[in-house]
């Protein structure tokens, strides 16, 4: 008996896999594919669109220190800002960059006024998410002010 539930679970499991696999390629729809540029690639071009590749990777940090500090939705709407940076990598579309550095520039300006407001009631932890978010979003502003 307690074969015949682990062999449907498993079996379920599976199925679920299948589904996410699935999920994952009608996502090519809907989100551009890295291997058809707008911007044709040259030198220079690679150059910042590996720089916007780690800047990818940096906003996952930004997702969790916001859910850290702000909250669960905060973390949720964070997801926006890391599909412009996707959309602005595997495209290397200047509207999107730009895009994504005017969000960079407000992300900035917000989180400096609230870390100005909040800085004396912050945790060790707390202190560490707003300055990393704070470094990052300079660093961000930086690098796609340059890719633009």
């Amino acid at each position: 008996m307690l074969f015949k539930l682990a062999k449907y679970k498993l079996l379920y499991y599976c199925y679920k896999v299948y589904l996410f696999y699935k999920l994952f390629q009608k996502m090519e729809y809907c989100c551009p594919s890295p291997e058809f540029p707008v911007i044709p690639p040259n030198e220079e071009n690679l150059k910042h669109r590996r720089k916007l590749r780690f800047l990818m990777y940096g906003e996952v940090g930004v997702i969790i220190c916001k859910y850290l500090t702000y909250g669960f939705m905060s973390g949720l709407f964070e997801l926006i800002n890391l599909w412009m940076v996707y959309t602005s990598w595997a495209t290397m579309h200047f509207c999107q960059v730009m895009v994504y550095m005017i969000c960079c520039g407000l992300n900035l300006l917000f989180i400096g006024v609230d870390y100005s407001k909040y800085s004396s009631a912050l945790t060790t932890l707390g202190n560490m998410c707003f300055l990393y978010i704070i470094i990052f979003s300079c660093i961000s502003l930086y690098v796609s002010y340059r890719a633009y």
